[in-house]
C-alpha cells in the first residue's frame, strides 16, 4: 500500500514512519476526482498540505507513482539541501517534520490522457 511504500522509503533515509490521515486522504481524494473529472492536471494550492501528483500512462499502480516521486533523490543536492522543482516530489515524500500522509485515486473519463490521477496530501508539508 501507498504508506508502506512511503514509510520504505523514508526509513532509508532514517526519517520516521508516516501516519496515515482520513482528513488528507479525503482532501486528496477530493482533488483526484477533479483532476480526473475535468482531465486536468496540475497542483491544487491547498494551503498547509503538501501535494504529490502523477497520472498518466506510465502509471498503472501506486508503486510506479512511489517509484518516479523517489527517483528525484538521485538530483538533490544533499550538500545545498532545500527546495527543489527538479526534487520537490522526492523531498516531500522524505521530508523530516512530516507527520501524515493521506493518497487517493480517480478514474479519468474515457479518451482522457490522464487515465488514473494518483494524488497523495503531507501534513505538515515540506518546505
Amino acid at each position: 500500500d501507498i504508506l508502506s511504500l512511503h514509510n520504505q522509503y523514508r526509513a532509508s533515509h532514517h526519517a520516521q514512519p508516516l501516519s496515515w490521515s482520513s482528513s488528507l486522504e479525503s482532501s486528496a481524494q477530493s482533488w483526484a476526482n477533479n483532476l480526473a473529472g475535468g482531465c486536468a492536471f496540475y497542483h491544487s494550492g491547498t494551503q498547509g498540505v503538501g501535494e504529490n501528483l502523477a497520472a498518466g500512462r506510465r502509471y498503472s499502480d501506486w508503486a510506479q507513482a512511489a517509484s518516479a516521486w523517489y527517483q528525484e533523490i538521485n538530483q538533490y543536492n544533499f550538500g545545498s539541501p532545500g527546495f527543489s522543482e527538479a526534487t520537490g516530489h522526492a523531498t516531500q515524500m522524505l521530508w523530516m517534520g512530516t507527520t501524515e500522509l493521506g493518497c487517493a485515486t480517480a478514474v479519468s473519463a474515457n479518451g482522457c490522457s490522464l487515465r488514473t490521477v494518483y494524488a497523495c496530501h503531507y501534513n505538515p508539508p515540506g518546505e
